[in-house]
């Protein structure tokens, strides 16, 4: 078992939506000087140099996702310039975006995780609450659920501007010592 990047266009690698199709990818690998055939949905980069290991498999998946086993830096790397020809991105299997220098970026995944769950938390408990109360009492759970929304976004920002508080603090430090420094 190991940890699996995608080459994706779609919001999440699992979900539906716009497929990388073999013509795309066979397209791709042939332009691609670095890059031959290892079977028709696998692409082989031959210019890859760590571990000892001579090439690195690039694999077309049957749902239009290209994914790598345990990639490391030097291969996400690679696999950003070919998500960026095909008008894509790369993702892990956690949603974590990684970008040009292979790096991922934490908020991308930690947004993507928390918003999704919320919303299917959500929509699993209005139907069952339509289930036990009927219309009624689901019109009154969506109500108190888009409260619950309208209060974490309110509590979000609030963490955003204390974020910003030492920086203003600083700032405005700085302006007392130069008003102070003028005066004398």
């Amino acid at each position: 078992m190991g940890y699996d990047l995608h080459i994706t266009r779609k919001v999440l690698w699992h979900a539906d939506g716009p497929a990388i199709s073999l013509d795309e990818w066979k397209a791709l690998v042939m332009n691609d000087p670095e890059m031959r055939f290892g079977t028709e949905s696998e692409g082989i980069w031959t210019s890859y140099s760590k571990d000892g290991r001579r090439i690195a498999g690039f694999h077309l998946s049957p749902t239009g996702n290209i994914v790598v086993k345990n990639p490391d830096q030097e291969i996400r790397i690679k696999m950003y310039q070919i998500a960026q020809k095909l008008g894509a991105k790369v993702q892990g299997d956690e949603s974590e975006l990684y970008d040009a220098k292979g790096d991922f970026s934490e908020s991308s995944r930690s947004s993507i995780n928390w918003v999704g769950c919320l919303l299917a938390c959500a929509v699993v408990f209005c139907v069952m609450v339509y289930a036990i109360t009927g219309l009624w009492g689901m019109l009154l759970v969506l109500a108190f659920v888009l409260f619950l929304f309208v209060l974490a976004f309110v509590v979000l920002y609030l963490i955003a501007s204390v974020r910003a508080v030492p920086h203003f603090i600083a700032s405005v430090r700085k302006s007392v010592t130069n008003s102070a420094k003028r005066k004398k």
